[in-house]
Order: structure tokens, then C-alpha cells, then sequence
């Protein structure tokens, strides 16, 4: 049993000769390793391989030191921009400004009949905004100072006007309706698609789905609009025709 434990003076000869064989690599003396060795009573070549690697990983550039400085920079960019403009864009606004859009860019479109799209006009506060152009449905719940109850476009919230939005006959609840029949096809095109622009384009508010008509029936609306004056002469023959077509379905 005793004769399987080396002595103090193998054990010496040992450390030596791998000291020995160490210190031909770094050009070390000898003694110095194996002092080294008996103090941290490990074999000198792993503590040489643990130097390198500590060596390494000072040297190194990491994720996490990007991270910490891409944190910084960032930081710095928001303070700058709240003490220069008082917002966290230098005063340029987003559509990700806002939570709820963000949101919705996870969820559904929505697909709505009229009755549905009526219940979105802002009377429950619980509810968004909703404002329909052309079959185009896009949330204003952000200007609900504009179009939620008491603002100046209220009469918009919760229905598709598109053919106020094309002659501005805003004053006349029989104008606030999609139906096109009757006006200048080209111009109110044209005036549809810059207000669809407008709500596309405008940070506080965006497209979140269609709502779905149902065929048109009757007589088309009057083109007299209620304190606008008289119908303009270029679409009364236009007109007289849409009415008589109608009478037929």
C-alpha cells in the first residue's frame, strides 16, 4: 500500500522534470514553475492554457460588449432628442408611436357589413374609431377629438362617406353614403384616392380592414347639396340618366 504513494523527492523530480520540459517553451526558469505549480497545485501545462484563454477573453470583442455599446449610443440618442425636441424621434412622428398600432399588425384584418361598421363610431368608449372610405376601413380612434362625439367630423365615425368626401357635402346626411352614382367618376376617383392616401399615410391613424356593401338599390342621391347651392349644369344629363337606369332594378 505505502509502496504505491510516491515520496516527497519523486514527487520533486516530477514537477521538475515538467517544469523542466515548460519552461523550453516560454524560455521560464524552471524554479519559477515549479513554484507556481505547488501553489496552485496544478500541473503547470493546464495553468499555461488557462493563462492563454484569460488572454483571449481579455483581447476579444463579444456580443455582449456590442449590446452594452449599442445600449449606450442608443441612450445618449434618446436624451439628446427629449432635450432637443421633446420627443424620442427628434421631432419625427411614426405610426409605431402608438401601442395599439403595433397590435394591430399581429392581428386579422377586420371584415365588416355596415350595421357592424356603425357600432365603431365612437359612442362606446370602449371601442376604436372607425372611419370608411370606399370599402377602406381605418382606425382614427387617435383623432377622437376630430370624429368621437361633439368633434367637427363626427358625422364620418362608423360609416363609409365617400361621396361626401368626393363633393363636401358634409351638411347633408343623404350625401354621407358610398354611393357614387351621379358624380364625375373620374374626379371622384381621384378625390378618394388622395383621402385614402391621407389616412394611409398619416401617423395617427391606419388601415384596418373593408367593409363589405350590399348591391345598391333605388334612386342615387340627390346632387343638391343642402345650402351648397344648385346641381352643376356638366353632370345634370349624367345624372337624369343614373336616376332613370334605377328606376328599372
Amino acid at each position: 500500500m505505502s509502496s504505491s504513494i510516491p515520496s516527497e523527492l519523486n514527487k520533486e523530480e516530477i514537477l521538475r522534470n515538467r517544469a523542466s520540459a515548460d519552461a523550453s517553451l516560454l524560455n521560464t526558469e524552471p524554479e519559477i514553475l515549479i513554484k507556481t505549480v505547488e501553489t496552485d497545485d496544478v500541473p503547470p501545462s493546464k495553468s499555461i492554457k488557462q493563462l492563454r484563454r484569460e488572454n483571449n477573453d481579455t483581447e476579444s470583442f463579444g456580443v455582449m460588449d456590442f449590446l452594452r455599446l449599442l445600449g449606450g449610443f442608443l441612450g445618449l440618442f434618446l436624451m439628446l432628442s427629449y432635450y432637443t425636441t421633446g420627443t424620442a424621434t427628434f421631432g419625427y412622428h411614426t405610426k409605431f408611436e402608438h401601442p395599439r398600432y403595433i397590435k394591430s399588425l399581429f392581428m386579422p384584418k377586420v371584415s365588416l357589413t355596415d350595421s357592424q361598421l356603425a357600432s365603431y363610431d365612437g359612442s362606446n368608449p370602449q371601442t376604436p374609431i372607425y372611419v370608411a372610405i370606399s370599402g377602406r376601413v381605418y382606425d382614427v380612434t387617435n383623432g377622437k377629438d376630430t370624429y368621437g362625439p361633439g368633434g367637427s367630423y363626427q358625422f364620418f365615425a362608423g360609416r363609409d362617406a365617400a361621396r361626401a368626401f368626393s363633393n363636401g357635402c358634409f351638411n347633408d346626411p343623404s350625401q354621407l353614403t358610398w354611393d357614387l352614382r351621379g358624380l364625375d367618376e373620374e374626379k371622384a376617383a381621384s378625390d378618394i384616392k388622395g383621402w385614402q392616401d391621407f389616412y394611409d399615410n398619416d401617423y395617427r391613424y391606419w388601415y384596418v380592414g373593408e367593409v363589405v356593401h350590399e348591391p345598391l338599390r333605388g334612386p342615387p342621391p340627390s346632387l343638391v347639396c343642402k345650402g351648397y347651392g344648385s346641381v352643376p349644369k356638366h353632370v345634370k344629363a349624367e345624372a337624369e340618366t343614373v336616376t332613370k337606369n334605377s328606376e328599372f332594378e
